[in-house]
């Protein structure tokens, strides 16, 4: 699993939401589940590569329905 924190223009570190993203993993493990992986920008920055950002999820969700045919990515978009 992919999870994409994106923050806004009143940040000033990356290191915004850093502390999310280890909750979120803390929770998953006492489910003992497959810990996601993460990634975190500023918009700003992502928005002039939104293309690129889209053609991964895409390519990412190609391969799960290839690695398991009853997934479902419409679902997930």
């Amino acid at each position: 699993m992919l999870v994409f924190l994106l923050h806004g223009v009143n940040t000033k570190t990356v290191q915004y939401a850093g502390s999310l993203p280890d909750l979120i993993k803390e929770e998953f493990q006492k489910n003992n589940s497959p810990l996601p992986f993460f990634y975190s920008g500023f918009w700003g920055d992502n928005l002039k590569g939104t293309h690129a950002i889209w053609r991964e999820i895409y390519q990412e969700l190609h391969r799960k329905k290839t690695q398991n045919p009853n997934f479902n990515p419409d679902f997930v978009v």
